[in-house]
């Protein structure tokens, strides 16, 4: 199969590129983004075609001998005007749905946000069929917009919400945490007990490959993606930093 990656110069993205080249379904293989990066991974299988998924007509371009579409791509942030969030995560994909229609592309994955389950509250063993919240911010909303546009286009898909991601090429949670830790920002709110349920990046692209050929009942599913295994926050902090040889002085906020 042909297969299309928006957002393919991010953490997930380029991880989804190592393994797309070296397996055996994939043919040729087109990588979108805003820009390349100069450590972009680079492999025979792989065109880069860089531009802006909101101008339908470099989307017609990019799907051309496309079958199947992986659309990572997202404006991640918890804050930002809603033209903001509507435009990077929602005209998006309805440009890409559109597109895909005319030109009979198969399957659409798309990786969505847990952030959508998001309340002031514990939660554990969340279900995809557990009733949602109402959005905590743009990002959250506009997601769940895109959920909700992609699974009435009549297209083939499956919709994946993989919950914090880390492992290697890791660009979000553990470098900001040593960003914060360097700054003198980085401490315990209330008894350190927290736990959080982190997912190794390979686990997602494991799922995002079984996407792809999933068929019968599997298929026009949404599916939360972690380890199922909350741990304490706090501990999982300490072992990295000491991992890093990182001396780790935490001070306790208790407010």
């Amino acid at each position: 199969m042909n297969v299309l990656v928006t957002g393919a110069t991010g953490f997930l993205g380029s991880r989804l590129l190592e393994e797309l080249c070296t397996w055996e379904y994939t043919n040729d293989i087109i990588a979108t983004g805003r820009t390349k990066k100069s450590n972009s991974f680079t492999h025979s299988k792989i065109k880069y075609k860089l531009g802006d998924l909101t101008d339908k007509t470099f989307v017609m371009d990019l799907l051309s001998g496309i079958d199947c579409i992986v659309h990572a791509a997202a404006l991640s942030s918890p804050w930002g005007s809603h033209h903001e969030f509507k435009d990077a995560n929602v005209r998006t994909i309805e440009n890409i749905i559109e597109v895909s229609i005319k030109l009979n592309v198969n399957r659409i994955v798309f990786i969505s946000s847990p952030s959508i389950y998001f309340k002031l509250d514990h939660q554990f063993d969340i279900l995809e069929t557990d009733p949602l919240p109402n959005p905590i911010n743009e990002y959250a909303k506009t997601k769940r917009m895109a959920e909700i546009i992609l699974s009435k286009s009549g297209i083939d898909y499956v919709i994946l919400r993989p919950r914090a991601l880390i492992g290697r090429g890791d660009t979000v949670i553990i470098p900001r945490l040593i960003r914060a830790h360097r700054s003198g920002r980085l401490s315990i709110i209330g008894d350190g007990t927290n736990c959080v349920d982190l997912t190794p990046v390979g686990n997602v692209v494991d799922a995002i490959l079984l996407s792809l050929r999933v068929k019968g009942e599997g298929l026009n599913q949404i599916y939360n993606i972690s380890n199922g295994n909350p741990v304490k926050l706090w501990d999982k902090i300490h072992y990295v930093f000491e991992s890093l040889n990182f001396p780790l002085t935490l001070q306790h906020d208790q407010h």
